[in-house]
């Protein structure tokens, strides 16, 4: 999770592909001024889920939640940003909410 998320994340942010949305889940994005540089107005429409685990021991908490603001800040319209009682690895209810959250997004295309 924490190698592929700054790769999806960046390809999602650029790429002029219509896609559906974009999940990050205990991830960050590490080159923030490129991606933000190079976003697609398509991008920022897009519907994001992000979860990220409160004692994740790979990728800061706080790492996570800088990205997010970034992206609010960048005009994103759907972020959602769930925090979660776990480390670096998917939970249960982190599971449950994105699964909800791909059938809310599905439901709308």
């Amino acid at each position: 999770m924490a190698d592929a998320a700054p790769v999806h994340l960046h390809k999602g942010l650029t790429t002029e592909r219509k896609l559906a949305g974009l999940i990050c889940l205990s991830g960050w994005l590490p080159i923030r001024k490129t991606a933000i540089a190079s976003m697609t107005d398509h991008a920022r429409n897009l519907p994001v889920f992000w979860g990220h685990g409160t004692k994740d021991q790979v990728v800061q908490y706080n790492w996570g939640q800088q990205s997010v603001d970034i992206l609010q800040k960048s005009k994103f319209k759907d972020v959602t940003f769930k925090s979660y009682n776990m480390g670096h690895e998917p939970s249960s209810e982190e599971l449950r909410d994105l699964k909800a959250w791909l059938e809310n997004v599905f439901d709308k295309s």
